[in-house]
């Protein structure tokens, strides 16, 4: 062990961050009015009264027992805890920063995109470990989100096959899907995480493997196909704004068909870079909206997470790598943050008309993700926390604006950010709502979210599985999590 891991361990062990105290029995939100994220309307002040980490009952303000234990919540506005569905949780330094920035943001609830690894060599983390992280979550022993549901190893094909993985890791043909199937089930995956790099062969066998077994697909649509086909054929969800954006346009189907013979190992060329332009100039509006009226007929789901394609936009602008949160941030998570600002800023300083690209390019896919809404394709809101600047925690507040950007209600928004998660995983009897029975996740707010989605930021107090995360407890955990992003620059230095 090298002296900076040896130093870095034991930052890992000194600085954890947990709960303060255990919840008490049964207490009280008292004199606070719920937002209900079915119909986007606020009711009148109630008492909300939690119990063995549920809600257990909702009363007319001030009748709850005297004796009770109470929270005041006059004035403040109460919903239930923000789902993040796309999120990338990657080793134990999540549990000294990561984590807890989610549940200071109101973040109760995370879906994560990478949980398994088959690589001999380079296993942070796997299925194993997942599991026991997740455990540790729900009891509280982790102060963090409950991790609601973990992907298996991000499918890629051949061309992305490791040295020491086994060749069914990255399925190039019908076999080697069905085992990948196999073995994500066994391992016991919720779900299968798709890549770009997949031949059409392996991925639509994938599919229909998955659907056999009782698992289905969610992530990227891999290059070899496109969007349509992916829905039709059955792919729960769709990940990022470069979907359907790129099958709006007419250049997409050469794109694809070359892309597939590369992938198939049938040619050395089609792994093409730099298309924005291309699929800029081709933008075709009528073929577009066929495109998004097929998609809405399908019920696939789409996370967009419209961050990413800010980042490409912007990672060469002083104030958007200046960001004050970057304290919180470990060093070796700035440094590849940086360093891909870096090689997109290159890129824009050779070539000028790339940087317009990339922002009309962000922006199709803002006006893209208001137009499937409209058209009636549920939303999800997902950060892709731990891409570059997409800060855990704090980013499902800036993915809600890039939302409002793209047209969405206040309403709808906060839908998507609570109620609709919960209908996309089956889990809506347990959570979503501010309701008898429901878990005890939720946010008290300064400001009604309805009025205006930037409130559901302004954040009173945090409920994580009944525990109450109350102001002063709340920037305790950010103090002790930029301490332990300074300490680990220190080291490192």
């Amino acid at each position: 062990m090298t002296k900076r891991c040896g130093a870095l361990l034991l930052l890992l062990l000194a600085y954890g961050v947990g709960f303060a105290e255990p919840a008490p029995s049964s207490w009280a939100i008292t004199n606070v009015r719920v937002v209900d994220t079915r119909t986007g309307t606020v009711g009148q002040p109630v008492d909300v009264e939690l119990a063995g980490g549920r809600i257990s009952a909702i009363r007319p303000a001030g009748s709850s027992p005297q004796a009770m234990k109470k929270h005041d919540g006059t004035g403040r506005f109460v919903v239930p805890g923000y789902w993040d569905m796309h999120v990338h949780v990657n080793g134990n330094d999540a549990e000294k920063w990561m984590l807890p920035m989610f549940a200071v943001a109101g973040v109760t609830g995370v879906r994560d995109m990478n949980g398994d690894c088959f690589w001999a060599s380079d296993c942070s983390e796997s299925m194993v470990s997942m599991r026991s992280l997740q455990r540790r979550l729900e009891s509280g022993e982790v102060l963090g989100p409950r991790l609601l549901a973990i992907a298996s190893a991000q499918v890629v094909g051949p061309r992305g096959l490791g040295d020491d993985a086994p060749s069914w890791s990255a399925p190039g043909n019908a076999a080697d899907a069905r085992r990948m199937v196999h073995e994500s089930q066994k391992r016991g995956a919720d779900f299968i995480k798709p890549y770009t790099s997949i031949p059409r062969e392996a991925y639509f066998e994938l599919l229909r493997a998955a659907s056999a077994s009782g698992l289905r697909l969610s992530g990227h649509v891999p290059m070899s196909v496109n969007v349509v086909e992916a829905a039709e054929g059955g792919q729960l969800s769709i990940e990022h704004a470069v979907t359907p954006a790129l099958d709006c346009s007419t250049y997409s189907d050469g794109l694809h068909e070359r892309y597939a013979r590369w992938a198939a190992r049938e040619s050395e060329e089609g792994n093409e870079r730099g298309y924005y332009p291309k699929v800029l100039a081709s933008f075709d509006s009528a073929r577009c909206d066929k495109i998004i009226s097929r998609i809405a007929k399908t019920r696939v789901w789409y996370v967009p997470t419209l961050l990413t394609r800010r980042f490409e936009a912007r990672s060469d602008e002083k104030a958007f790598r200046e960001d004050p949160r970057l304290r919180l941030v470990p060093t070796d998570v700035r440094t590849y943050w940086t360093d891909d600002a870096d090689s997109q800023a290159k890129l824009f300083k050779e070539k000028p008309e790339q940087k317009r690209a990339y922002v009309d390019f962000y922006e199709l896919g803002v006006r893209l993700t208001g137009k499937m809404h409209a058209a009636g394709v549920p939303i999800l809101v997902g950060t892709d926390a731990l891409d570059s600047y997409s800060f855990p925690g704090s980013g499902f507040h800036d993915e809600m604006l890039e939302l409002r950007k793209a047209g969405l209600s206040n309403a709808a928004i906060l839908r998507a950010a609570t109620l609709s998660a919960a209908e996309y995983l089956g889990r809506e009897a347990e959570f979503g709502t501010v309701e008898p029975g429901k878990a005890a996740d939720l946010v008290i707010l300064n400001a009604d979210p309805v009025q205006n989605i930037e409130n559901a930021a302004k954040i009173e107090a945090v409920v994580l599985n009944g525990r109450l995360l109350a102001r002063a407890e709340r920037q305790r955990i950010e103090a002790d999590v930029a301490r332990f992003a300074a300490k680990l620059k220190a080291t490192a230095e």
